[in-house]
């Protein structure tokens, strides 16, 4: 049975000489994995180039039940990132987004709201003639709405501590080790109301952006065992630094 929808992409693999594999993200399905032609040609429906980290693409798509792996039968951009595929700088962010979300969404099941805010994201991107030295922090900050781990800027105080585990700011410190507090705290208080249209007014040095990164990374690896160690921020950081 075939399927036409929108998908972004998150990874491309190599699975055999014939074939890759590639993972999407859908409104519909979530997360899939399907099969793409290893080897490109003009003719061809499905150009393996096309499934670069992010892309916004338009899927003709078959389920093949007996391994859960489909097949894209058919593929074209929805949305030609232009200025993405053409800048060095935005092309690492995509590829560190990319690898991020790639851990982050293990669900089969689609959400609207996510993938709109994905899709938004990823335009308001390729089309910014502003700073986005702190895209990837807006965007992780944003993202944290829509897999319910949004902390509740009502219960801060100076003095107060903030509970990885929880996601909640405390009066006493948890006898955990998953806890951030003090100046750490504080420059992570201060960027939790960052957007993409008043990030370029936060200004900040290369320590206190790779800080500030690294806080937001530690609270979402305690909820999602699934993120790893990503490859790409070395790139994004050095491009960025």
């Amino acid at each position: 049975m075939q399927q036409s929808f929108q998908a972004i992409v998150l990874r491309q693999i190599k699975y055999s000489d014939k074939s890759n594999i590639v993972t999407l993200y859908t409104q519909e399905r979530g997360r899939i994995s399907a099969l793409i032609p290893a080897q490109s040609s003009r003719k061809a429906k499905v150009s393996r180039n096309l499934f670069q980290p992010l892309f916004i693409l338009d899927l003709v798509y078959t389920q093949r039940t007996s391994n859960g792996i489909g097949r894209i039968v058919e593929a074209k951009l929805h949305y030609p990132a232009i200025h993405i595929m053409t800048d060095p700088s935005k092309m690492s962010l995509v590829l560190f987004l990319g690898e991020f979300l790639y851990g982050l969404l293990q669900e089969e099941s689609g959400s609207h709201s996510l993938f709109v805010f994905l899709t938004r994201s990823i335009q308001w991107l390729d089309t910014s003639e502003k700073s986005i030295a702190n895209f990837h922090l807006a965007f992780l900050l944003r993202l944290m709405h829509f897999v319910g781990i949004t902390p509740n800027l009502e219960d801060y105080v100076p003095s107060a501590y903030f509970d990885l585990r929880d996601g909640a700011f405390v009066a006493l410190r948890p006898l955990h080790q998953q806890v951030i507090y003090g100046a750490d705290l504080e420059k992570l208080v201060s960027v939790l109301r960052m957007t993409y249209n008043n990030m370029h007014l936060y200004k900040m040095s290369r320590s206190e952006r790779r800080t500030l990164l690294q806080l937001i990374l530690d609270y979402y690896q305690v909820h999602y065992s699934s993120l790893q160690e990503l490859h790409s921020l070395k790139i994004m950081q050095e491009l960025f630094d």
